[in-house]
């Protein structure tokens, strides 16, 4: 029995004048450098930190999957949403492009596959005001956004691309409740399908689609709405439909909000403004309310830096916010600090404070819905990680600065707006300045009474943050000369990640990071080659070419032929690590280098290649002593790893402190 209602879809037809639509979508392309979860879980607490209702209550957002039972006879006209991705499919396939049958074959085996039981994904607010006719236009609208207040955080309007990433098949459902000045209660629901033009019993048809009962106007009656997707009190409920529901992929989307949430909003759960419930349906290892008290528990429970998932824990900066105290005076130098800054013109920024052991310098920038923006790296060895709120006038300014992700403040963005007045750019300069300025004099107050920044942590190994796991700061190329007295100069610290993609601070690929070295283990194979002596990969794609007749041998690493009468030989397999290397702040000898190699399997034989930088390229300086394994020239082989962390110490034989940079590759 339909639960519909009379709902249906309907695609406009096509004509004269509406351009055509291919299967690339600019508003998902703005978010593309995020996954489909981390835009859908940003954008849209973000959306709900916005329309808070003024409440002394936190935003409840609620992710909860769900599923409609025997679909084909209880929603029929939702699932004819396939003849039209077959219409799309066909017709933009027959207009050249390739692309076609990727994008849409995946959404039409999706909907076979599902006709027992159709999968979705609710994301719902509470404590919110909803929406009223305008906003609901504009958020189902292309290019259009209302805003409560000019420093909402998604003033682009264009986050609601995210819910169409996260599903299956690009279609999501919306149903809100809201009250009037009256106190009056009304409601709107409406199903939306982003697709691309589309031809259906030879008429064409517009690329978006609507699911309701009047061919594309949202519905505000509660006798026309499925119950399935009714609103019971004030707020927004948003139907992801279509979610992969394998049990692995379930487990992986509660883990990546999880992180994601974490990640971005620590700070507005620390300061009860939100709340998350995660809640999926008959799966009780899977449902998890994320407030105040459970954050702690969280963030306590990850490793700094989880390099399978590539996630970044923000432990230190919330360490920074839950230990900080008003900074006074230099006579007073506590380890974790915080400064206010009440602008006659701006008005309130808070920036705060805590030491750390990497000799490393950054900190967090947010704004008033206490969401992260991005990660600022300063130069100096001061060691110190912060968090700088913007709230005021600060943060309507401030939303200028940023592109449509939100993810930086960049000062091009200001003079690129179009919309606002000169006015409003000079202040929005002004006050992107002086911002910038006045966290460097933070720095400086606190820091000043250790000019040659040698910060003295004795006393605070409790409350500072540490190196026993792979933090996120941590988590750069690294390129780090050092002083001839062993420390670090104000460059990048010493740290690489390994990986087959470099990744940088927040995940951004890094353009300019070389193979410099390598952590190889050694298994038995058929090496084979082909006729110009180039060793091959099971594929048989060319891996690196081999030398004839190599002097240099390292360990039982090294690359071994494989003999003419084609018996296994052993060859260097390349593998993913985590690898950091410093001269401990403290230290005796200066020239005693310490490595930490975090690898995900145990390794019995493993082999690092080691090169340092100079003026005019690379040098292999011979090792002197390693603490693990054995040295051969620049290498240390037979190094016996464990899963997890590794400490090897070592010295070069020139006793001379060098630049060394690391990173490590992976042959494909």
């Amino acid at each position: 029995m339909s639960i519909e209602k009379g709902c249906k879809w309907y695609f406009p037809p096509l004509t004269k004048g509406i351009e055509e639509k291919n299967t690339t979508d600019s508003d998902e392309e703005t978010l593309r450098n995020q996954s489909s979860v981390e835009a859908l879980v940003r954008e849209s607490i973000q959306n709900s930190l916005d329309v808070h209702d003024g409440s002394n209550n936190p935003v409840i957002m609620e992710f909860k999957l769900g599923s409609i039972k025997n679909p084909l006879e209880q929603i029929p006209n939702f699932m004819e949403i396939k003849k039209y991705i077959e219409g799309s499919r066909d017709y933009i396939f027959s207009e050249g492009y390739d692309d076609a049958t990727f994008v849409f074959n995946p959404m039409l085996k999706f909907l076979d596959g599902h006709t027992e039981a159709f999968p979705y994904l609710c994301v719902a607010d509470y404590n919110t005001i909803g929406m009223n006719h305008n906003r609901f236009k504009a958020f189902t609208s292309k290019g259009s956004s209302f805003k409560s207040n000019k420093g909402a955080g998604g003033s682009y309007g264009i986050g609601k691309a995210a819910y169409y990433m996260a599903s299956k098949i690009r279609t999501i459902l919306v149903s809100s409740m809201y009250k009037d000045e009256n106190e009056e209660k009304h409601v709107y629901f409406e199903g939306f399908s982003k697709l691309t033009t589309n031809k259906v019993d030879d008429e064409m048809h517009y690329d978006k689609g609507y699911y309701d009962v009047n061919e594309a106007e949202p519905i505000d009656s509660t006798d026309y709405i499925p119950d399935e997707f009714k609103r019971k009190k004030v707020g927004t409920s948003v139907y992801v439909m279509g979610i992969d529901d394998s049990k692995e992929s379930c487990g992986k989307l509660y883990n990546d909000i999880v992180r994601t949430v974490v990640r971005n909003f620590w700070l507005a759960i620390l300061d009860e403004r939100l709340q998350v419930v995660i809640d999926f349906e008959d799966d009780n290892t899977h449902s998890l309310i994320i407030d105040k008290n459970e954050l702690s528990k969280i963030i306590e429970s990850y490793n700094d830096y989880d390099i399978k998932s590539e996630y970044i824990n923000p432990r230190p900066y919330y360490e920074a916010v839950v230990n900080a105290i008003e900074f006074k005076s230099k006579e007073d130098n506590p380890p974790a600090v915080y400064f206010v800054n009440n602008h006659e013109t701006f008005g309130k920024a808070v920036f705060y404070l805590i030491k750390n052991e990497q000799r490393h310098d950054r900190y967090l920038k947010m704004r008033s819905p206490r969401m992260f923006v991005s990660l600022e790296k300063t130069e100096g060895k001061h060691g110190y990680n912060g968090v700088l709120v913007c709230y005021d006038k600060w943060n309507e300014l401030l939303t200028y600065a940023e592109p449509p992700a939100h993810d930086s403040w960049e000062k091009k963005r200001i003079l690129e707006k179009q919309n606002i007045s000169e006015e409003d750019k000079d202040n929005a300069k002004n006050a992107l300045e002086l911002i910038h300025k006045w966290v460097y004099d933070c720095i400086v107050e606190y820091f000043k009474e250790n000019s040659d920044n040698d910060v003295d942590f004795y006393g605070l190994k409790d409350l500072l943050y540490t190196d026993k796991d792979f933090d996120s700061d941590s988590h750069h190329s690294g390129s780090a000369p050092s002083n001839e007295n062993g420390s670090s100069t104000n460059q990048e610290g010493l740290f690489g990640i390994a990986s087959s993609k470099s990744i940088g601070v927040d995940g951004e690929p890094l353009k300019d990071s070389r193979p410099i070295a390598s952590v190889t283990a050694v298994r038995p194979a058929l090496a084979k080659r082909d006729e110009n002596g180039n060793l091959l990969g099971k594929k048989r794609r060319k891996r690196h070419k081999v030398k004839p007749d190599p002097e240099h041998k390292p360990g039982t690493g090294s690359p071994m032929r494989e003999s003419k009468n084609k018996k296994p030989g052993r060859y260097r397999e390349i593998f993913n690590v985590a690898v950091r290397c410093f001269i401990p702040s403290g230290q005796e000898d200066r020239h005693l280098y310490t490595m930490v190699i975090n690898s995900k399997k145990k390794i019995d034989k493993a082999m690092v290649e080691i090169t340092t930088g100079a003026a005019i390229g690379t040098v292999e300086v011979p090792i002197a002593y390693s603490n693990k394994g054995t040295v051969k020239d620049n290498c240390i082989c037979d190094i016996p790893l464990e899963e997890g962390n590794n400490i090897l110490n070592f010295k070069f034989n020139d006793n001379i402190s060098h630049s060394i940079k690391v990173a490590t590759y992976e042959f494909k």
